[in-house]
């Protein structure tokens, strides 16, 4: 008897009642309305690299970086929606948004914060050629985001009622894993969350340096209405 992997097993035992109480439990959390959410995106350098002209990014045609599209499909990233619909990821903090969208920093499991914060002060181009356009969006105030960022968070403490704290740790473990099936495993929560009303889901990030403690919360947002450009209101 085949046996089925972690999240697919655990999906099961949440029925549309448990579901309900996740809702119920996640609209209450509003620390991710608060906080400002990071996007960037690469063209090509071509001084003085005017984010309201049209520029040409690594893939897809010529478009105003300040104007640019948000939401795309992707068939493997973590936490998308696979071949379901489109999404738009952000980082809740800058830093750890480039190690997400820079693939020499994202690909590099041993990377150090000495070797970002060079790039950070400007002494290190990992990607000469190309220009960023970082942006800053809020959540607005009715989104209902799903935390899967801790083992403590009523997603995993669902799963512990419904089927055991070994199989919570196993769930956490395969989203918080690098590799690339486990990474395509994760799409089924976001599937199952947005089937169930929520308009995105809060996760942690991987890719930031391991010998420091960053801000390292990412956001997947699957309904464009949840997002807004700026900084939250009142900040």
């Amino acid at each position: 008897m085949a046996i089925a992997p972690p999240v697919a097993s655990a999906l099961d035992h949440i029925t549309l009642e448990h579901w309900s109480v996740l809702r119920t439990e996640s609209s209450t959390d509003r620390r991710w309305q608060r906080l400002e959410w990071w996007h960037n995106k690469y063209y090509r350098d071509n001084p003085p690299n005017d984010g309201f002209a049209r520029q040409r990014p690594r893939k897809g045609e010529p478009e105003v970086p300040y104007g640019r599209r948000l939401f795309y499909g992707s068939e493997s990233s973590r936490f998308s929606l696979g071949a379901e619909g489109p999404v738009a990821f952000f980082s809740n903090d800058f830093a750890v948004n480039c190690c997400e969208t820079i693939e020499q920093f994202s690909d590099d499991q041993s990377l150090s914060f000495q070797d970002l914060s060079r790039f950070l002060r400007g002494h290190r181009n990992p990607t000469p050629g190309w220009y960023g356009y970082p942006l800053n969006f809020h959540l607005v105030p009715s989104a209902l985001i799903l935390d899967v960022s801790v083992q403590g968070a009523p997603f995993f403490r669902m799963i512990e009622r419904c089927a055991g704290s070994t199989l919570a740790a196993a769930v956490f473990s395969t989203i918080t894993s690098r590799e690339p099936d486990d990474k395509r495993k994760t799409q089924g929560i976001s599937l199952e969350s947005r089937r169930s009303g929520f308009d995105g889901l809060v996760y942690r990030s991987v890719r930031a340096p391991a010998e420091i403690v960053l801000p390292d919360r990412n956001l997947v947002v699957f309904t464009a209405e949840a997002v807004v450009p700026g900084l939250p209101p009142n900040q």
